[in-house]
């Protein structure tokens, strides 16, 4: 399990990681989007989650099959090259507004890749097998914890209002999190319901909805709590 099955320099070798790795890594992009999907998942993200560790695998395990037929020194090849990947993540992501979890789940990849890449299959299997464990917990906990305290908002407002962004400094003020998810007219034509989807903070739900009452002329309101059920 600890030893590299790299080392016997068989290049089918090379294929079954490398399938292994295109097979792992569409799993894992897909239990992100099944989780993210309402809140607007990103799909460069999830796609990023599957090219990027084989693209780190192909160089990884393809160069290392490749100095161990020659005489180089395999060890200095691959410390360029984690160096290299590290300095890129670092800067390609640091500047991006990504939660911490998404950047956590980047360098799992990350690191997953590298166990394979250098030839660790069982190893990196395993590693991989706990992590999904780990991410299952983890977001189905926040899944939960999410629908008991996620309200949904249903608010009126008149067909010449225009209504993108209008209510973001409020939500961004009285609210934890926030998301507009649907917009449809009402009245014949002569209104437009927006539905907000948002956590509130402590004790600010009275003045959210004053607030929006001021910005929509006190017209329609409708409050309820989220039973994952956002009916017309």
């Amino acid at each position: 399990m600890l030893k590299s099955i790299l080392d016997t320099n068989n290049w089918p070798i090379l294929f079954l990681i490398i399938g292994t790795v295109l097979i792992t890594a569409l799993v894992f992009s897909r239990i992100y989007w099944y989780f993210k999907k309402k809140d607007g998942c990103s799909e460069n993200y999830a796609s990023t989650l599957v090219i990027l560790p084989l693209v780190l695998v192909v160089l990884i395990s393809g160069g290392t099959l490749i100095l161990n037929n020659t005489t180089s020194d395999g060890s200095q090849y691959e410390r360029a090259l984690t160096a290299l990947l590290a300095g890129i993540l670092v800067i390609r992501y640091r500047s991006k507004n990504m939660e911490s979890l998404e950047l956590t789940y980047i360098f799992f990849m990350v690191a997953y890749a590298f166990l394979m890449g250098l030839g660790y299959f069982y190893l990196g299997l395993i590693y991989f097998g706990v992590v999904i464990l780990v991410v299952l917990g983890i977001n189905f906990y926040l899944s939960k914890r999410k629908k008991n305290d996620e309200y949904i908002i249903k608010i009126s407002v008149p067909e010449d209002m225009n209504f993108e962004n209008v209510f973001d400094d409020v939500f961004k003020e009285y609210a934890k999190s926030y998301k507009l998810f649907k917009v449809k007219s009402a009245d014949m034509g002569t209104t437009f319901v927006l539905s907000y989807s948002f956590i509130p903070k402590d004790n600010s739900l009275k003045s959210l909805l004053d607030e929006i009452r001021i910005r929509n002329g006190n017209m329609n309101l409708l409050l309820t709590k989220n039973l994952d059920t956002q009916m017309d």
